[in-house]
């Protein structure tokens, strides 16, 4: 096998929590592949993983509630075709994966098949886009707390209409290795944290909240004083643009959308559509035109995986793939998808590292890293082309909620900027669509924990779909983000 990791001691760090505990090297590993390669497979590989996280909750000047989890199992996969045969178990043991690999070479038809796997181990160099920093373990429980507490004094002494302040920490620390059927023994560890602050401010009987927040892949020294304090800053002045806000007038108007939350659009409208796996079934908008242009001259959107400590960063993608910059619409003309390996085999083009899971429990999916839109040549201000026209500026804030009951509110900075124009409108003081503040729940990323899983593997296989249609989806496996588990 041939090893691709950051440095060397990722991959050691990986070795001594996933495979010398339970008595695996990677003689063992080989042994597993294989045997699925017994049957007619065109790809195989491992994936093990180590997860610990926690949550700190703060209100009303009192951390309320914690949590504490580890998960650690692994996932065996196998594909033959355009069929996907998957198992996994939350024990790490030989004779587990050799149990799971059994279950999953039935997917290929009996008979030799005519891809070897790699025997032998040769160093490759990798990423380091952060450190494999143990998030938890850099601060004790009462430095934890005090954080917390930092922040909400400093929210408070803002202004007096704050009535309220809601206050959460979480980190993560992540290790995954993988081993395939080509030779490549991959390694990775992934910290990430978030600081999310809520604040709940009054006037005159009118209650409006206000939120910030922040993180990356850090550990828990990232958030400095200045850094607490711009996050209060952010927080109390969103709450106190609501307290004068009024319910935008009805029907179509031109806004000009600055950078920030206003991504999510972009995210949702253009990014999922370019992922690999809808497209090869022909159910994205984007579905066979490449080449074609499918925006305004001037738009160009990439999908970069390799930005230093942000969230959406990875030095491998979850298939120990190498994480890259892919230019996917350049000056409006559609270059190309987000590829992980099976999709990107299927339909003949590049893999693009983009290969993502919820956990060893769930297949890889073709998923975005940090998908944005590059700077135009027009400077900010006024556009010409808008005329008379005053935009409206500012930025996006998602309702909490299920993904499909989400809504999107757009806050001027001091609110409307044409109120003026506008007169006085009916309706005044509580809109329909505000809602009563909810606790901030610290989020680390779009993977969702499930209920404890059985011990031993389960199988899950699936053919070959007709192009355009879409399996229902599981409620028990949605994502956040809308996407579905399942076979690809």
């Amino acid at each position: 096998m041939t090893p691709f990791e950051p440095n060397l001691s990722t991959l050691a760090v990986a070795r001594e929590l996933l495979l010398t505990p339970f008595g695996l090297d990677e003689a063992k590993l080989l042994k597993a592949l294989g045997s699925m390669f017994t049957h007619k497979v065109d790809y195989a590989d491992l994936y093990f993983q180590f997860t610990k996280n926690e949550g700190w909750s703060l209100e009303e000047g009192i951390v309320k509630t914690g949590s504490f989890s580890i998960d650690q199992g692994v996932g065996v996969r196998a594909i033959s075709g355009d069929k996907t045969a998957f198992a996994y178990s939350d024990e790490i043991s030989e004779s587990a994966l050799l149990d799971a690999a059994a279950a999953t070479r039935t997917i290929g038809r009996a008979g030799a098949g005519k891809i070897k796997i790699a025997g032998a181990m040769q160093q490759q160099g990798g990423r380091a886009l952060y450190l494999p920093h143990d998030p938890l373990a850099s601060l004790d429980a009462t430095a934890k707390v005090k954080l917390l507490e930092r922040v909400e004094k400093m929210a408070r002494a803002k202004d007096p209409r704050v009535v309220q302040v809601m206050a959460g920490l979480a980190g993560e620390y992540d290790v995954v290795l993988v081993a395939r059927s080509d030779g490549v023994l991959a390694a990775d560890i992934r910290p990430l944290v978030r600081v999310s602050l809520t604040v709940i401010v009054e006037q005159n009987g009118r209650r409006e909240m206000g939120s910030s927040g922040g993180g990356g892949r850090f550990d828990y020294a990232y958030f400095s004083d200045a850094l607490l304090e711009q996050y209060a800053t952010e927080a109390v002045n969103s709450a106190l643009v609501n307290l004068d806000a009024r319910p935008a007038p009805a029907g179509p108007m031109t806004i000009v959308l600055g950078p920030g939350w206003p991504g999510i659009l972009l995210h949702e409208a253009i990014g999922h559509g370019l992922e690999g796996d809808f497209n090869r079934k022909g159910s994205s908008a984007f579905s066979g035109r490449i080449g074609e242009r499918v925006a305004a001259k001037g738009v160009t959107v990439v999908d970069d995986g390799t930005l230093p400590d942000r969230r959406g960063s990875l030095n491998m993608d979850d298939e120990g793939n190498p994480t890259q910059c892919t230019t996917l619409i350049e000056d409006g003309i559609l270059k190309g998808y987000i590829q992980d390996t099976m999709n990107a085999r299927l339909m003949k083009m590049p893999v693009t590292g983009n290969a993502r899971r919820e956990s060893f429990a769930h297949l890889p999916m073709p998923r975005m890293t940090n998908t944005y839109m590059l700077a135009g040549d027009k400077e900010p201000g006024r556009d010409p082309r808008l005329g008379e026209e005053r935009p409206v500026r500012g930025q996006l804030r998602r309702r909490p909620g299920r993904h499909h009951q989400r809504q999107v509110r757009l806050l001027g900075q001091r609110g409307l900027y044409d109120r003026e124009r506008q007169g006085d409108l009916p309706g005044q003081g509580r809109h329909p669509d505000r809602q009563r503040p909810r606790r901030a729940q610290p989020r680390l990323d779009d993977r969702q924990r499930h209920a404890p899983r059985p011990r031993r593997w389960r199988l899950r296989q699936g053919g070959p779909e007709r192009a355009g249609r879409r399996r229902p989806a599981d409620p028990a496996h949605r994502r956040r983000d809308g996407g579905r588990h399942g076979i690809s």
